[in-house]
Parts: structure tokens; sequence; C-alpha cells
């Protein structure tokens, strides 16, 4: 478990320092269409240009699931 462990500490390592990369959507105030969660997934995913963190994909199911 040991080295299970090491490796994702390694790889969450390498995923931060790929995320401070990646550069923060310059145009803000813009208008966001949808209709639920998953919508505005689909409308961040567009901004930046990559998939969700899993975290943050896993948030927005539950919200659809609590909301409709």
């Amino acid at each position: 478990m040991i080295i299970a462990e090491g490796i994702l500490f390694r790889r969450t390592r390498m995923y931060q320092q790929y995320m401070k990369q990646i550069s923060i959507p310059s145009h803000r105030g813009s208008v966001v269409p949808c209709n639920s969660s998953m919508g505005l997934a689909r409308t961040i995913k567009e901004l930046y240009g990559q998939p969700l963190y899993y975290l943050t994909n896993k948030l927005l199911k539950q919200w659809d699931q609590a909301i409709f």
C-alpha cells in the first residue's frame, strides 16, 4: 500500500503543477446558458478547453440529483 500511496501522491503533485500552468479565462461577466449542472459543466469545459477535475464533475452530478 505504501507504494500505491507514493504513486498517488506523485500524480497529485504532477496534476497540481499542470493546473498552475493553465491560465484562467480572461473574459468575465459573460452569460453562461445552462439548464442543469451538467450544462454548466459543459460550458466550463469549453471556457477552459479541458475536462473538469473528477471531484468537480462528481459535485455537479450530485447537484443535478438534488435539484431536479
